[in-house]
């Protein structure tokens, strides 16, 4: 039997790097991706989805209607992404942030990441109309499984996916506010305040790599930006599986 502080959010002292480094990684590929869907996918965002309906708004204002069908793509796409993700992690439990069921759902993420790239790669990417609305939803459900896993973690201000909350507990942190029983749960700034701010350097380094790429990357039989996502996930992965099998070993 689970206790209630098994499935409670973890509290300054247990968030530790088992937790907040692969939410930091998440966030590193949530960065990434939205540069790249904007830039590449037609003005779309395919993790943050606040911004994405601003945009969806704001071509149907403009009554541009293949731009609306795009913005429409993403959001259908990561809404099953969340389905999908609330749908496995339903009954998981952990006391440490992760587990078998939360693993193998980030498997499901790393695995539509690796399917967008080998679709951006041997097909027409983007360029091509017919791609271009799978590439979206791919993406934008691999953002949504991810967002599932952020929460089920349970790390309050830390979203990986969308970050004015995150704003909202950076500040509400610093200036000393605990106006709550969950706002008394929060881990402090330091790991909001990370996630913040890698996921601003995973959408620099998308943007620098795809505005001046160096010569061995071009080489590279791949494309770099695409992959940038499913490398940083995967690193969360294997963080994962090792973190899991070394508490099996000491357990």
């Amino acid at each position: 039997m689970v206790s209630r502080s098994d499935d409670a959010a973890p509290s300054a002292q247990r968030v530790g790097i088992a937790i907040g480094l692969p939410l930091i990684l998440l966030s590193l590929a949530s960065g990434c991706m939205d540069i790249l869907s904007y830039r590449q996918l037609g003005e779309v965002f395919t993790s943050a989805m606040t911004g994405n309906a601003a945009l969806l708004g704001l071509e149907i204002g403009r009554g541009n209607l293949p731009a609306t069908s795009r913005n429409l793509a993403a959001l259908a796409g990561f809404l099953l992404g969340l389905a999908a993700g609330a749908a496995l992690l339903r009954h998981a439990r952990t006391r440490s942030g992760w587990s078998w069921l939360i693993t193998s759902t980030l498997a499901l993420e790393e695995a539509l990441l690796v399917g967008f790239v080998v679709l951006w790669h041997h097909g027409s990417g983007p360029s091509s109309d017919r791609l271009l609305y799978g590439l979206i939803t791919l993406s934008a459900m691999a953002m949504g499984i991810q967002s599932t896993i952020a929460h089920r973690i349970g790390v309050p201000g830390i979203t990986t996916t969308y970050f004015t909350g995150t704003l909202t507990s950076i500040a509400m942190g610093l200036l000393g506010h605990r106006p709550s029983q969950e706002a008394r749960a929060r881990p402090g700034v330091r790991w909001p305040m990370l996630a913040f701010l890698v996921y601003v350097v995973g959408a620099a380094l998308a943007g620098a790599l795809e505005t001046h790429p160096p010569a061995a990357l071009v080489a590279l039989p791949v494309p770099v930006v695409p992959l940038l996502p499913a490398v940083a996930v995967a690193a969360v992965l294997l963080f994962a599986l090792i973190h899991l099998l070394v508490r099996h070993d000491t357990a």
